[in-house]
């Protein structure tokens, strides 16, 4: 019995260590010229049906002050107002309940009373989800020219501290490779 909750035990850390892995998507659009847009303006979080962002301001806070960080680091301005800029960047976030079942097959063994009895060894392993999606949007076009998203397991403890290093990695991971360069 302790060899089977050893081998459990091993499993289940290599399950939330790969449950806890970064997906990042990104997409373009490879006709658009990046090095045209020079301004961006903010549009507001409270405008996404369903923005799990514009319910938590410290959040949405620290998420637009880490976007501007990197965009101002590579040349682009923010302004006020649309009519001012090239781009338009919408940020939202979204959470998701999960939940994972793992069947680790059975074995039979005997009881004390030397009849055979079947094991099932079943895991359930509740956790949520986020998503963070970052938009530009071109307003002269009014198209999106641009969208990178990351996709995490939520660590259980969201420490203030702790969540604003975590947001800071995964923007500029989603950012990485904007502005792209045209070919």
């Amino acid at each position: 019995m302790k060899t089977v909750l050893q081998v459990f035990c091993v499993f289940f850390l290599v399950g939330l260590v790969g449950c806890s892995s970064l997906t990042i998507y990104r997409d373009f659009d490879s006709d658009i010229d990046f090095s045209q847009y020079r301004k961006y303006v903010w549009l507001t979080g409270d405008s996404i049906p369903g923005n799990q962002l514009s319910r938590n301001p410290l959040m949405q806070k620290r998420v637009k002050a880490v976007v501007d960080s990197i965009l101002a680091a590579r040349g682009l301005q923010k302004v006020e107002t649309e009519r001012l800029a090239d781009l338009m960047v919408l940020v939202y976030r979204g959470i998701e309940e999960k939940i994972e079942i793992e069947d680790w097959g059975g074995r039979e063994r005997y009881s004390p009373s030397w009849r055979p009895v079947d094991e099932q060894l079943v895991t359930v392993d509740q956790y949520e989800e986020g998503t963070l999606t970052i938009d530009f949007v071109d307003l002269k076009r009014e198209q999106m020219v641009w969208r990178g998203m990351a996709k995490k397991v939520l660590p259980g403890n969201r420490d203030p501290r702790k969540m604003e290093k975590l947001i800071k990695r995964v923007i500029e991971q989603i950012l990485s490779p904007f502005p792209p360069v045209k070919k």
